[in-house]
């Protein structure tokens, strides 16, 4: 009897067991059975195996990491983001080790990495961004400088955008680079007085004095270059003069456009009282005081050609991306005290704001005077 029960018995214990094996295969990781029917595109299937042990085949390392720590992901969805990752995993060598090692890389960086590869999700941190940059550059994933791009602009505070241009112009992320070029253009004057316009290099300054859109005029970039050259010969022990400043500021300072200038301005900076701080010969002084009068002169490394910086007025900012909700907003209000007010405030109320709109809009730098400080980092 024993015996019989036995042949029953261990047969039925097995066919369970099966049949407890094979049902394990729907069930994810996390216990949630049939998952794919409650994803309804890729995305969000892709979302889903973001760090999912469930059929991870590969695993990270990163810089702190401990036992039974490390990040998950899946062959497949890292080779179909990146060449580099398929060549590893499907190419004529592929590797067998089921853990790379990336112990440079903190937990942060890299799980944003992935986060993107995964969900297209940009990261929060600028910082942190930057340094996903230096991965996306390492296996050639360059669909996140475009698709992050919007996000950046959104998040990016000035001192940021002053802090990072070097670091984006280091990786040549040109996408990236004009974001930070762009708040430079309009904050110009302010990059001017940080710590950070003294500390960037000659080539920068080069690109810098280049550009047709700071919100500056030539004798406030002159000033500035002067005190960034003076900084470098400090820096380099060297005496503050005009043969040093030129050797170190090389081929940018035919980026600065002298000709621009009005006659008073110029006089002014070759006057004998500033020629210790100019970074000209008399004959260049010479050349410029001729061609701000409008007569010919002979050819020097100067492109006459280029105009007046193009400077954008505060009026042209407002009406610019999400500053034009802002805009809107504040036209509205204005509007319903119009309507809800008596007849002489209404008048005096109109009158004030068309001033305020001819200020903003013919007069950009004496505006910028006037607005509280506060104001001037919102814009």
């Amino acid at each position: 009897m024993a015996s019989v029960l036995k042949g029953h018995v261990v047969p039925t214990f097995i066919i369970v067991w099966q049949w407890f094996a094979i049902s394990r295969i729907s069930v994810n990781a996390d216990g949630n059975q049939k998952w794919q029917l409650t994803k309804s595109t890729v995305l969000q299937r892709s979302i889903h195996m973001y760090n999912n042990p469930f059929m991870s085949d590969i695993k990270f390392i990163y810089k702190d990491c401990y036992g039974g720590d490390e990040l998950h992901a899946h062959k497949y969805m890292l080779a179909t983001s990146s060449p580099v990752f398929h060549q590893m995993f499907y190419g004529d060598s592929p590797i067998n080790d089921p853990v790379i090692d990336l112990s440079d890389i903190s937990k942060d960086v890299l799980a944003a990495f992935l986060a993107f590869l995964y969900k297209d999700e940009c990261p929060e941190d600028i910082g942190i961004t930057f340094e996903v940059l230096r991965l996306t550059k390492k296996y050639e994933t360059p669909s996140f400088d475009e698709a992050c791009r919007n996000d950046l602009e959104q998040r990016i505070t000035i001192t940021q955008a002053f802090e990072f241009l070097e670091k984006f112009l280091e990786l040549r992320e040109h996408t990236m680079t004009e974001v930070c070029w762009q708040y430079i253009d309009r904050h110009t004057s302010t990059f001017f007085a940080s710590e950070y316009f003294l500390k960037i290099q000659q080539p920068t300054l080069d690109a810098l004095l280049a550009r047709d859109t700071l919100e500056s005029n030539e004798r406030a970039i002159f000033e500035a270059v002067v005190r960034w050259a003076d900084n470098q010969c400090s820096l380099r022990n060297l005496e503050q003069t005009c043969e040093n400043r030129r050797e170190i500021l090389g081929d940018a300072i035919y980026k600065i456009r002298f000709h621009t200038m009005t006659e008073s301005e110029f006089s002014e900076f070759s006057g004998e009282i500033f020629r210790v701080k100019l970074i000209l010969t008399n004959d260049e002084v010479v050349y410029f005081h001729t061609a701000i009068k409008g007569k010919s002169v002979r050819n020097m490394k100067w492109d006459l050609s280029k105009k007046k910086r193009e400077m954008s007025t505060y009026l042209e900012r407002l009406l610019e991306g999400n500053e034009k909700g802002f805009f809107v907003a504040v036209f509205v209000l204005f509007i319903f005290s119009l309507l809800t007010g008596n007849e002489l405030f209404t008048l005096l109320r109109l009158l004030i704001f068309f001033c305020a709109i001819g200020i903003l809009y013919f007069w950009p730098n004496i505006a910028y005077k006037l607005i509280p400080n506060f104001v001037v980092k919102w814009l």
